[in-house]
C-alpha cells in the first residue's frame, strides 16, 4: 500500500469546532497533518505552534486552511487563503452571500485549489437567521434536491429570536423554524424544527448534540482530504452551497 499523501494544515479560530479540529488532527487518522493554529486568545495545546495569518499564508509546509471562526470572517479568510494557493475548508456558511459564493468557488478553480464546507454552524455574528442556519436548508437540499420559498416570517425579542420558513419540496408544503436564544444559566441556545404536510415533525435540538463526536468532525476532513487529492471541488457540492444561499436571500426577503 502506498503511503498517504501528507497535507500540513493550519486550524484558524479555537473556539468549540476549532478545537474539535485541533484534536481530531492529532489522530492523524488520514493524510492531514496539524502544522499550527491561528488564533486572537492565548492559548496551550501541547506544542502545537501559534502563527498569525500571515505567517501561515506564508509557510511553504501550510498547504490547507481549516477556517472555524465567526461566519462574518469566512470571506476575508476564505479570499486570502485561496489567493495564496491554500486549499481551505470553512464551516458553513462559506460566505454571507451566494454572489460572494460564487466569487469565491471561481477563484478557487482559477487557483487550482478547493474550497470546501464543512457541516457545522456557529450563529454567533453571522448575520441573518437563514445564513446562520444554513445547514437546515442544506438539508432539506440533500432530501428532496430543492425546495421552493413561500413565505418567511422573524420574531425578535431582546436575547432571542425565532425565524420561520414556508417552503415546498417536491411540490408538498414543509416548513423550518429556528430559534436561537441566550440566558445566564444556559449561555447560547439553538434549536431547528421541520414540519411536514403529513404532520411529522423532526425537532433537531437533541440531534445537534451529536456533532462533538469525532467520528463526525473527521469524516468531514477525510472528504476535505479527498476533494485536495481529486485536485477539484465536486461540482454537486459547490451547487448545494451556493443554492442554499440563494434560497436563505429569499426567504429574508419576506422579514
Amino acid at each position: 500500500m502506498s503511503a498517504l499523501r501528507e497535507i500540513g494544515v493550519v486550524v484558524i479560530g479555537l473556539g468549540i469546532a476549532g478545537r474539535v479540529r485541533v484534536r481530531d488532527l492529532k489522530e492523524k487518522t488520514c493524510g492531514l497533518r496539524l502544522k499550527g493554529v491561528v488564533s486572537r486568545r492565548q492559548v496551550d495545546l501541547d506544542g502545537v505552534p501559534s502563527y498569525t495569518m500571515e505567517e501561515a499564508l506564508s509557510r511553504s509546509d501550510v498547504d490547507a486552511l481549516i477556517i472555524s471562526t465567526e461566519p462574518c470572517l469566512h470571506e476575508d479568510y476564505v479570499r486570502r487563503g485561496l489567493e495564496n494557493g491554500k486549499h481551505v475548508l470553512v464551516e458553513y456558511p462559506v460566505a454571507l452571500s451566494s454572489d460572494t459564493a460564487k466569487q469565491l468557488y471561481q477563484l478557487a478553480d482559477e487557483k487550482g485549489t478547493g474550497s470546501y464546507n464543512g457541516w457545522l454552524e456557529d450563529f454567533d455574528k453571522s448575520g441573518l437567521p437563514f445564513v446562520t442556519g444554513i445547514s437546515s436548508i442544506q438539508s432539506v437540499l440533500s432530501l428532496f434536491g430543492d425546495a421552493k420559498v413561500i413565505g418567511g416570517k422573524l420574531d425578535q425579542a431582546e436575547n432571542s429570536y425565532t425565524a420561520h420558513a414556508d417552503l415546498e419540496a417536491q411540490g408538498k408544503p414543509m416548513s423550518i423554524t429556528l430559534s436561537r436564544f441566550k440566558s445566564n444559566e444556559m449561555g447560547r441556545q439553538k434549536r431547528t424544527i421541520y414540519e411536514f404536510e403529513d404532520g411529522e415533525v423532526l425537532d433537531s435540538d437533541k440531534l445537534e448534540q451529536k456533532m462533538s463526536k469525532p467520528g463526525l468532525f473527521m469524516r468531514d476532513m477525510e472528504n476535505f482530504y479527498a476533494a485536495i487529492l481529486a485536485g477539484k471541488l465536486p461540482e454537486e457540492q459547490k451547487k448545494i452551497s451556493i443554492l442554499s444561499l440563494e434560497i436563505a436571500e429569499k426567504i429574508h426577503s419576506f422579514f
